[in-house]
């Protein structure tokens, strides 16, 4: 398929192609976790994991480059630093999380008004002023 996109300008190395593979594997499926914890109102949590993510990447990224000699380091730091920095979190406290969010439904809370609380907390608006989407 790549040749017939970019013709014989372009011959990535088996390598890349299969770290590319890889990242797929991993990265896509992970977007709707990405989603529920978007839903779950864990931004802070997300912004500290993307954080770690994103600095240990950079540096192995370059290790791996410079040792391999090829692009398909940058690939292979951003698979293996993803997996302990993002997925290895969420998985230890994916469990946590929908613990509480259940015991939240089952005290009568639930996500959207407690999000609108936290708004209006950070507005200082009164709470009849808050307007829902």
């Amino acid at each position: 398929i790549l040749h017939l996109w970019v013709g014989d300008t372009v011959t990535p190395t088996l390598r890349l192609l299969l770290g590319l593979g890889g990242w797929s594997i991993v990265f896509g499926p992970f977007q709707s976790v990405a989603i529920f914890l978007n839903g779950a109102n864990l931004i802070r949590q997300q912004v500290v994991m993307a954080i770690v993510f994103a600095v240990s990447n950079l540096g192995l990224s370059i290790v791996l480059t410079y040792a391999w000699r090829d692009v398909s380091g940058v690939i292979y730091g951003t698979l293996l630093t993803f997996i302990p920095t993002v997925i290895l979190p969420v998985v230890i406290f994916l469990p946590k999380i929908l613990r509480k969010m259940a015991a939240d439904a089952a005290s009568g809370a639930t996500a959207p008004e407690q999000a609108f609380d936290d708004i209006r907390e950070i507005d200082n608006a009164p709470a009849d002023s808050a307007t829902t989407i």
